[in-house]
């Protein structure tokens, strides 16, 4: 009994010190990652199903955090403006659309006043 009771006690240590062991790997592993290539901010991270601390396998360092945050605002300015300006290309035609419908709304009395002068005339 005392040599089981010292295995488990053996056991639940050595698996404090693997878990922390392979956390620290991990992290070590992911910052390498994103220094070797910082465009991997866009590609999916485990880390984003975890959202509760308590769920993550350990926590991004604060350089790591603020580069992504800046990539991420960078593609969320840019498309914007891409956006905005398929919209702006959207309203610039139906504008024009709507000039021409009123133009030709606007002409349509004029014409018909014409046409009756000539019918007149030629008559």
């Amino acid at each position: 009994r005392t040599g089981w009771a010292i295995f488990f006690e053996r056991a639940a240590g050595a698996l404090r010190v693997q878990t922390c062991y392979r956390r620290a790997r991990e992290r070590a592993r992911f910052v390498a990652a994103h220094d070797a290539n910082p465009l991997y901010a866009f590609a999916a991270v485990a880390l984003g199903e975890a959202r509760a601390a308590a769920d993550c396998a350990f926590r991004l360092d604060d350089r790591v955090r603020a580069e992504r945050r800046e990539m991420w605002f960078a593609a969320t300015v840019i498309q914007a403006r891409q956006r905005r300006n398929e919209w702006r290309g959207y309203y610039l035609l139906a504008l024009r659309a709507a000039t021409v419908f009123v133009a030709l709304y606007r002409m349509w009395p004029v014409r018909r006043r014409y046409a009756r002068l000539r019918n007149a005339a030629i008559c």
